[in-house]
């Protein structure tokens, strides 16, 4: 006789967001994003990143972009997600995005990245 299947709980769904580090933070932030972020943490496993390297593709200030990078953690934090539910990191600490972003340039042309919506008026 078989042995039966161990019962298995129900998959976590994952949410992830990720936050520009350029800029003020505004009332529409708080709306549109930090708010349904704190709900959202008791839903699942919950990642949250400041994307300070998505920042580097326009100008910038090295001064100002570490301190957007801080400013925007901490408004994470001060509008109520939980360090102990979910995950808070930015982007530039995490070594394999960059180095995908490399691999990724290596194979991609030039032209093919132009083509794509977000790089349409980037590439001029």
């Amino acid at each position: 006789m078989a042995d039966p299947e161990p019962a298995t709980e129900p998959a976590r769904p994952r949410v992830f967001s990720g936050i520009r580090a350029s800029g003020d933070k505004t009332i529409g932030n708080y709306s549109g994003g930090y708010r349904q972020y704190v709900a959202t943490q008791a839903e699942g496993d919950a990642f949250f990143c400041i994307v300070d390297l998505h920042s580097i593709t326009t100008d910038f200030k090295p001064e100002e972009l570490r301190e957007y990078t801080l400013a925007g953690a901490a408004m994470l934090f001060a509008t109520g997600l939980d360090p102990d539910r979910s995950t808070v990191f930015a982007q530039s600490h995490v070594t394999a995005h960059a180095e995908a972003a490399w691999l990724l340039s290596a194979v991609t042309s030039w032209w093919a990245a132009c083509s794509s919506s977000p790089w349409l008026l980037k590439c001029g």
